[in-house]
This record gives C-alpha cells, structure tokens and sequence, in this order.
C-alpha cells in the first residue's frame, strides 16, 4: 500500500478531559479526534468508550489510530506508524504491551532475535496504542453490541479480531508507554503497567515482515511470580503450562536449571545476593527459569549463538523481573530491585541459549524435539465430561513428565507426548493405566467395578500400576478390594484443563467478569481444593509404587466453606463483593478435624502433598478460562451459563 490516511483518536473519561488534552496537544500536527465516555457515572468499564472511538472513522481514512489517554509516544510515533501501516496493511498492530503479559514476552523474544514483529499469543489485544484498517475499526462497534456484555474492551476486541480473521502483530520495540497514573477501570491491582521494551528508533526504520516477522511457538513468561509458557500446537491453537512441566517436555531437568542458579547466587554481587531475600525463594526460581527458558528459545527458534547485546535486548531482559513482580511491588521497590533482576536475567538467558544450542532440533524447525519416553500409560475417563476433560488434564501433564501417553476414549489429543485412541481400539505396550471416575452417583458402582476390573486385567496382562482417580461417590463404591490398583480420592479439583461447575469455578468466573459473587445454598459444605498439576504429580507418583492399599486422599490440606472459596477467587483474580444470601453462610464456623479427609495418607504412601498456593493456582485457572478454554460439550445453556463460557480476559487488561 501506498497511501496510507490516518485518523485517530483519544478516548478519555470526562475526570481525565485535561490529560487526553495533553496528549492530543503534544502530537501535533496529527488530527486526533478527543473521545469522552457517554455514560461517566456508569460501570467502570473502558468498552462504552472504545466503541464511540473506533466508530470515529472519517471519511477517506484508510487506517484508525486508538491511544488511552494515558499513552506515552516515541519520538518520530507518527511516521513510524505510517510506515507499519504500508508494510502491513491489512494486520491489528499493537504499539504497547504491558510487561507481566504473554505479549510482552512474545516483544521481548522478537527483540532478542533480532525482529522486528511478534505474532500476539491469544492474550488480549492491547488497545492501549492500537491501529487497524479503516474497515476493521468501522466493525467494532456492531460486534462489540452483539458480544460485548461485561468484557473489557480489550477482550472484546481480541474476539472480534479473530472472528474475523484479523491478524494481530506486536511492535518490537513497543513504541509506547503506559504513564504512571491511576487506573479507571479498577486495574489498580495489577500494578505498575509499563511496556515490555520501550525505545525509539531511528528514521526510516524497516517495519516490513520480511525484514522480521517472529515464528514463535512458545513464549516463556513471570507472571504474578510465576513461571510459565505459552505453546502454539499444530492447530494453531496456544496453551499455557507451567514451566517446569515444559522444561521436562522438551528434555531439560528442572533440578538442574535450579543447581545453575544456586552456582549463580553463590558468587553473586551485592545487587543480585538482596534478592533471595527481597522476593523470596519461589519468585527467584521462577524469575530464573524464565530468563533462562527465554534464552532456550531464542536459540532453538533463531539458532542466536551470542549472548545478549546493545541497548534493546538490555531493555527487553530488564523488564521480565520487574513485570513478574509488579503486583507485588510498586515503582520504587522495583527500582531498587531491577539491577540484580536484569544481573539475574542476563545470566539465565545465557544459561538457556548454551542449553538450547545442545538440543536436537524439531522435524521441520518450530523448537527442540520432544525426546522419546521409555514409560508408557493409557489414560481414560468413565462417567461422563467431568471424567473425560480431566482425564485430558491429567494425560497432558503425565506426557510432559516421563511418559508416552495414550487418551483412550478421545476423538482427539493436542498435547505433544498424547495420542488419541477412539473406544474401538485397544492400545498395547502401555506398562500403567489411569482411570478417571465420575459422572452419576447411581451409576458409581457399575463405573468403579469396571474400574477395578480393568486394573485387574492390567496387572493379570503385565500392563504394570493401575491407579483410579475418583471423587467420593466413587471411592465408596469401590469397597474394601482395591488391592489391584492405587485409588487416589480427590478434593475439589480446579486448574487448567478443568471446567467441573464447581462453586470455586463460578466465583472464578464472576471475578473475571467484575460482578458480586453471590453464595447461597451451601451451607455447612466444606471443600478442600487441589491443584490439578498436583494432582497430576500424585498420579505420577502412584504409577511408579505398588497399591497402596487404600484410598489416599489427594487434596488440599485446608477445609473451605463456599463464602471462603469466593473470597479467595476475588482476592486471586479480580476484587469483587462477595454477598452471601443466607446470613448463617456468612457467619461459617470453622469445620472440626476431619482425619479421613487429609493429605498425611498420600504424603506418607507417596511422598506427596500439594505444593501449588491457592491463590497461584486461581491465578493460573483464570488464566485458561480466560484465554484458552472452550465451550464444554454437552453443557447446559442458559443466559447466565452461556455467558460465563465464553472466554474472559479482565485478568490482563493494562488500564
């Protein structure tokens, strides 16, 4: 494209008129049209704005410019956007992206490789600074009215670009900030919000996909101090796990990447040895693996052979820790913190290019092969989609550890490392299985004999361990002979993978809609949550030991009312009111001891007990839900149902 006519606009809320004026001022000569929110004294939400802005196209404009009011620019913005506008003129570019988001470490991996563009990981769309094609922009407003409900604008506006097929690429470097003032729009919590690699560029700078456009099919990122990755499977599709489970995906030893940083602090300086203490062992580690799984990738994916250099890749590594930590410090600890963090980054990521550079290549590029693994499982669920998505849950987990996983009963398997095998099939040369019950209590009899009926064929067949993963329905259904198998009696399982209905997931749900959680009906029930990767980690562990013998309870050592859960999911994921409707709820005494019901049984049997924090593990679940998880088959509509499964995405938004 040639031509390339730009319009523009700053949206505001009236109590912020004079900033958006500043900013309007200080972009001259360009014609940026000023956008007030229609309804000031309504819900806090950015969405009534963003539609009166993108809906202010004029005539001729063949690309419309949005920014916040609170938007930083680079010097030469301008004609920098003019010029990605003409290379690609058809994409949603993206000019800022917060520092803790899956996006920013996508900029900050498109930096250090030397690019100039990075493919958005399915987060968000950053609209803090975002451009579209005149035609695109016009269609935001009638979407945003059919879909829009309680979403932020930038969640509405990520489904809309992929309803209709609207690439979104990231400027690498951003070219713009997030100044430092309060938030409208009740993102107060998620701290300061600065860009992943703010800075310049010169004049004429080429922002051609040709000249670098990053293929990326997984992203490592610190989030809320902690380590994960987004992964891009062969459908296009991108998933988060934690990062230690990736490490073992792709043949590294979790173990060893920690020995590395203990050598590291060892011989720390003075900026780097205040941090243990500072941010703590958990935060540290995961800071580590991120800097170093970022190093990975960069090599695996750009074959990068230097260590980081010059003023952008010093920026992009000086950003990870302080992004990760921000919702637990403000700009002036982190100030004082960032010299050891970026000490710490450097070290990692060149630990992680040494380490990448050892692994065997992908068939076809796209990353390290994924090494063979000398164990194999068969992994089924009975009883119906409760049983079948955690079944998946669980296989995608086992597959990143030491197995070779077949999901039988599947039509489908998207993890690497997980093969499908329809009901007709009968899999061979699995040396364990692993059997997820749940489904109707009547039927939990008829479920948990089949059960221990496979478990016995399986160990009669050589297959080796059998391990039945039930709730307590199933358990006792299951009667006194299970000595063929390991039966692990869950708590109320959440997490990635994990889409059950549960109380804890609608609280989840209502905090990422900013809405009042209301409890009723659940009076004197008490719950004790576990972490599916935990869990997971206890299946693993019972696969590797003879039956236990007896059911060992695998869940969460604290007993939680339904008000409990519900503060806790608002204090996790977003602030919201939580309104019990029966004053006894809100008044729960707490429970009395319940030994049957405790994590002491499997700690001693396996060596297990749950590692993963509430209030990290919600973090992560929200995170899913928010940007990953489908519509569940088979579930039940209704208004409120079919609006609480469509994707949420406030965990993330930047105003």
């Amino acid at each position: 494209m040639d031509a390339v006519h730009l319009s523009g606009a700053v949206m505001t809320h009236p109590r912020r008129a004079e900033l958006a004026r500043e900013l309007i001022e200080r972009c001259r000569p360009e014609e940026l049209d000023l956008v007030l929110d229609p309804e000031p004294d309504g819900p806090p939400t950015g969405l009534r704005t963003a539609v009166r802005a993108w809906s202010s196209v004029p005539a001729g404009a063949t690309h419309h410019l949005v920014l916040q009011d609170d938007a930083v620019l680079t010097p030469g913005f301008f004609d920098h956007v003019r010029a990605a506008a003409r290379a690609v003129p058809d994409a949603a570019l993206a000019f800022y992206t917060h520092w803790q988001s899956r996006n920013a470490a996508a900029v900050r991996l498109a930096v250090l490789s030397g690019h100039r563009w990075a493919p958005a990981t399915d987060e968000y769309t950053p609209t803090v600074v975002l451009l579209l094609p005149a035609p695109v922009a016009d269609g935001f407003a009638e979407y945003a009215g059919r879909h829009g409900a309680t979403w932020a604008d930038d969640v509405v506006m990520s489904r809309y670009l992929r309803a209709a097929g609207v690439p979104v690429l990231l400027a690498a470097p951003n070219l713009a900030d997030h100044a430092d003032v309060p938030s409208m729009h009740a993102n107060g919590g998620h701290g300061p919000r600065r860009a992943a690699c703010f800075a310049p560029l010169p004049p004429g700078t080429s922002w051609e996909l040709s000249d670098g456009a990053a293929r990326l099919d997984a992203v490592p990122f610190f989030k809320h101090g902690r380590a994960q990755v987004a992964t891009r499977g062969a459908d296009g599709r991108w998933t988060g796990v934690e990062a230690h489970r990736y490490l073992r995906r792709i043949g590294l030893d979790p173990g060893d990447a920690l020995a590395r940083l203990d050598e590291r602090l060892d011989g720390a300086g003075p900026r780097t040895a205040v941090l243990p203490g500072a941010i703590g062992r958990p935060a540290l580690e995961a800071h580590w693996q991120t800097a170093l799984l970022t190093g990975v990738v960069t090599a695996t994916r750009a074959r990068a052979a230097a260590g980081p250099d010059g003023e952008l890749a010093e920026r992009a590594l000086g950003t990870l820790g302080a992004g990760g930590l921000c919702t637990r410090f403000g700009d002036d600890a982190l100030d004082r913190l960032r010299p050891g963090l970026l000490e710490l980054a450097r070290a990692g990521y060149a630990e992680g290019l040494a380490a990448g550079a050892r692994l065997t290549p992908a068939p076809g590029g796209g990353g390290p092969a994924r090494p063979v693994r000398a164990r194999r499982v068969v992994v089924t669920g009975r009883g119906g989609p409760d049983a079948t998505e955690l079944a998946g849950a669980l296989a995608g987990a086992l597959a990143d550890a030491d197995w070779e996983v077949t999901l039988w009963g599947a039509p489908d398997a998207h993890h690497p490392g997980v093969e499908a095998a329809g009901p007709g099939t009968a899999p061979t040369g699995a040396t364990a299985l692993v059997q997820v019950l749940d489904g109707d209590p009547a039927a939990a009899a008829e479920h948990a004999e089949q059960a221990l009926r496979a478990g016995r064929a399986a160990a009669a067949a050589g297959v080796g361990r059998a391990v039945l993963v039930a709730g307590e329905a199933h358990t006792a259904a299951l009667g006194p002979d299970t000595g063929a198998a390991t039966v692990l009696r869950t708590g109320l399982v959440y997490g990635p993978g994990v889409q059950n209905g549960s109380v804890l997931e609608q609280a989840v749900r209502r905090s990422l809609l900013a809405r009042p959680i209301r409890v009723a009906g659940h009076r004197g029930r008490r719950w004790r949550p576990v972490f599916v990767d935990d869990l997971a980690e206890a299946v693993d562990r019972a696969l590797r030991l003879p039956p236990a013998g007896r059911p060992l309870d695998v869940c969460g050592g604290e007993a939680l009312g339904a008000v409990q859960l519900a503060e806790a999911a608002s204090a996790a994921v977003r602030p919201v009111p939580v309104e019990p409707l029966d004053a006894a709820e809100a008044a729960e005494p707490a429970p009395p001891e319940d030994p049957v019901r405790s994590p002491e049984a499997a700690a001693t049997a396996l060596g297990w007990r749950p590692r993963t924090a509430l209030a990290d593990g919600l973090r992560a679940w929200s995170q899913w839900l928010a940007y990953e998880a489908g519509p569940r088959p088979g579930a039940a509509e209704s208004a409120e149902s079919a609006e609480a499964a469509e994707p949420a995405g406030t965990a993330g938004g930047a105003r």
